[in-house]
């Protein structure tokens, strides 16, 4: 059996690895107040990901989700393990402050990393960050998912694990490759003088949430292009989620391409060897957007081919660099392959690499169907 248990890393980036964020802060009035409505406080990351249009989703949607399967702190922990998997300095410290507002002591944060299990966690939230961690790898999948089954888990249930933890997949590359700076608050996880605060301050920052569109679940099947993908996510809000921002993603040619986009999700298909999504994306690519099989080939093995302006070349690097990083390389790769970009671009960059790879790792839900 493989050790999920097992971090690459034996310790999240210090202050002084993680480095300068990539790009300045910047206000964005409405986004904090969205903020502020849902949870009662503005993550650190708003200023980071503005003004793009959706960048912030991810964060607002996993400080306090919709959820129709499982607990909003088993949620919470599935995020604090992928954080720590992917070394992300920023998520993994938003997360452990949540658990901790959620009376999770020290003890049970370490029992989390180094066993899987904390309070009344039982063989089945054990297996389910499993699930959660071989998602991420993109590591012996299928028998996570059989041995969840086998454990009692419906397929719903399933589901709703996968996408909390393939939007976490993108939320970890936007923290980590704009290097977004621990806040005020992600610091707060072991001041003593909380302690009575933690005991009241969860229940009200879950009073203070608002009904937004993702808390409604859509009658209607994903589509588009990604649809089959999507698709394995359906019937939980966080599969409404990512259904709404593949759609802006893909639908909008704010400042990349879609035919750009599109090569850059391929590189990605090509590097967890997602069959299914590489020739779904050839097919596509050829009959929309003049790429050849043989140009498409040149992109996908060898990030370049005379189909590719030397402008998009560093963004099919950007994109097979993400696919599984370490949080030094990667960083040194978005400087140098967003530089000369305005803010505008580099952003869509980042949204696209952090998209592209929760979108590929789908695939393997297919077992399910």
């Amino acid at each position: 059996m493989p050790d999920d248990r097992t971090f690459e890393d034996p310790r999240p980036p210090t202050a002084d690895e993680w480095g300068t964020p990539l790009v300045s802060p910047q206000s964005s009035p409405e986004v904090e107040r969205q903020f502020r409505r849902r949870l009662g406080m503005v993550s650190g990351a708003v200023p980071y990901v503005a003004p793009h249009p959706w960048l912030y989703r991810p964060f607002l949607f996993l400080s306090d989700p919709t959820l129709t399967e499982l607990d909003t702190d088993f949620a919470a922990s599935i995020s604090f393990i992928i954080a720590r998997d992917n070394s992300c300095r920023f998520c993994y410290s938003a997360f452990r402050t949540l658990l901790r507002l959620s009376n999770y002591s020290q003890s049970d944060l370490q029992d989390l990393e180094t066993h899987f299990s904390a309070q009344d966690f039982d063989e089945r939230e054990e297996w389910g960050l499993r699930l959660a961690v071989r998602l991420s790898r993109y590591k012996d999948v299928p028998a996570a998912l059989d041995q969840l089954q086998a454990l009692g888990h419906s397929d719903p249930v399933l589901r709703e694990i996968a996408g909390i933890s393939a939007l976490n997949l993108a939320a970890n590359r936007i923290g980590t490759t704009l290097s977004i700076p621990v806040s005020t608050f992600e610091e707060l996880a072991d001041h003593w003088y909380l302690e009575p605060w933690r005991i009241l301050a969860r229940p009200l920052i879950r009073l203070s949430g608002f009904s937004d569109e993702w808390s409604r679940l859509s009658a209607d099947a994903p589509g588009g292009l990604l649809a089959p993908w999507v698709r394995t996510l359906r019937k939980t809000p966080v599969g409404t989620v990512m259904h709404s921002l593949v759609d802006e993603w893909l639908s909008d040619e704010r400042p990349l391409s879609v035919r750009t986009k599109l090569l850059m999700l391929a590189v990605v298909a090509r590097g967890l060897s997602c069959t299914a999504l590489e020739d779904h994306l050839r097919s596509h690519l050829s009959e929309h957007h003049s790429v050849s099989p043989n140009a498409f080939e040149q992109v996908v093995e060898h990030l370049g081919g005379d189909s590719v302006d030397a402008e998009i070349k560093p963004l099919l690097r950007f994109a097979r660099a993400s696919i599984r990083y370490d949080f030094g390389p990667i960083k040194r790769v978005a400087y140098e392959c967003t530089e000369g970009f305005n803010r505008e671009e580099t952003l869509e960059s980042v949204a696209s690499i952090s998209l592209a790879n929760a979108v590929a790792r789908l695939e393997t839900l297919f077992v399910l169907d």
